[in-house]
């Protein structure tokens, strides 16, 4: 009950839930127990399960570590850790991790400086948006030399703008 316990905790402490790594680590341990609560867990149940719920543990903890190594790339930025890892999956970008990261630390700091220069600008999801088209292209395009169409180049403003709106509405609790 201990592991199980544990692997749930490591679950709960991810900060990137939209992960599909995670979603499988997620319906695994619910299909391994069907949505009980630990206290209703049976012994026998246990014991059926105890090395499927290790291995279980152990991706979730590698995972945690993974996303705790890129999130200490971007200063603990977990915003920009989920944008970085949704560029990934999505795979439209084919440029090198160095050059993502460059581009995206870059796009931060303006993020970052335009958001501090005036918190009110999140209040108009549209006009943050905006705003951050032209830093977007700049910093991918122009610094990285990564080609950019028009729907890659949308796809990101809207993963930046939903992930600052998401944390200015109180979603990650780090304003």
């Amino acid at each position: 009950k201990d592991t199980l316990r544990k692997t749930r905790e490591a679950l709960a402490s991810n900060f990137d839930q939209q992960d599909e790594k995670f979603i499988s680590l997620k319906e695994e341990l619910e299909r391994l127990f069907k949505k009980k609560k630990l206290s209703e867990v049976t012994q026998q149940e246990m014991v059926a399960n105890i090395c499927t719920l290790q291995q279980i543990h152990e991706r979730i903890k590698e995972l945690n570590r993974t996303n705790k190594q890129l999130s200490d790339k971007y200063k603990g930025d977990i915003k920009f850790t989920r944008v970085h890892k949704r560029l990934h999956e999505q795979g439209d970008i084919s440029q090198s991790e160095r050059q993502i990261y460059e581009a995206l630390i870059g796009l931060k700091q303006d993020a970052d400086e335009r958001v501090l220069d005036s918190e009110n600008v999140l209040d108009n999801e549209a006009y943050f948006a905006r705003v951050m088209m032209p830093n977007i292209i700049k910093r991918f395009k122009n610094e990285q030399n990564i080609a950019l169409n028009p729907t890659t180049t949308r796809y990101i403003n809207q993963l930046v703008v939903n992930e600052y709106l998401k944390e200015f509405n109180g979603g990650s609790g780090q304003w």
